[in-house]
């Protein structure tokens, strides 16, 4: 047996954040250039904390991103694929991690990926903490790592802590990347749905 994506004519991701978008548009291009006509963001409602303090959290953001387009777009004719990506913080060996988490979501099925993780700065992460419980991007700028406000959707926190070696959307590509290896029934045939977005040949 051989699998192969079924054909789509558009795949929306929750989100207008250019860094998401273009991290979906550039996954899909070098790893699926057939599969989709369209790659377009949509601005939904995450569900959650502008800034999720968990790896739980951040799990049901992307999940509620993905959930929100495929109710935005239902009324669409032929194959819509919806992704939901969210960045957020976890703690772990008491010290702060930043990670990425991707949802592929066809209406049945969420397909989920994550991108590497990577300490936060303590200078940086005292912000995100009481009493000032900023973004990410907020922290970034506070503790004067940064004098860019838009970082969010520019290089992001990676970026700069890596010294331009890994930037935001390489590392959002990872989530993405992974949740589609998600859905390969070659992987997870238990997995998949009768009405999937992958087929077997």
């Amino acid at each position: 047996r051989s699998y192969s994506f079924c054909t789509l004519l558009v795949l929306v991701v929750g989100s207008t954040n250019p860094c998401k978008v273009n991290a979906v548009r550039s996954t899909l291009k070098q790893c699926y250039p057939r599969l989709v006509n369209e790659v377009r963001g949509c601005k939904v409602d995450t569900g959650v904390n502008d800034q999720p303090m968990s790896l739980e959290e951040t799990i049901k953001g992307a999940k509620n991103r993905a959930e929100a387009v495929f109710k935005a777009t239902a009324a669409e004719k032929g194959g819509v694929l919806c992704v939901g990506i969210e960045s957020g913080v976890f703690k772990a060996d008491d010290r702060f991690f930043d990670v990425c988490v991707c949802s592929t979501y066809d209406g049945e099925r969420h397909s989920l990926g994550f991108s590497s993780s990577f300490e936060i700065p303590p200078m940086v992460a005292k912000f995100l903490q009481p009493p000032h419980r900023q973004s990410l991007a907020e922290a970034c700028n506070s503790s004067k790592i940064t004098t860019n406000s838009d970082i969010g959707q520019a290089e992001g926190c990676i970026g700069v802590v890596s010294r331009s070696n890994i930037t935001r959307t390489g590392y959002t590509i990872q989530a993405v990347m992974t949740s589609l290896m998600a859905a390969d029934p070659g992987w997870y045939p238990s997995q998949v749905p009768e009405r999937g977005f992958l087929q077997v040949n």
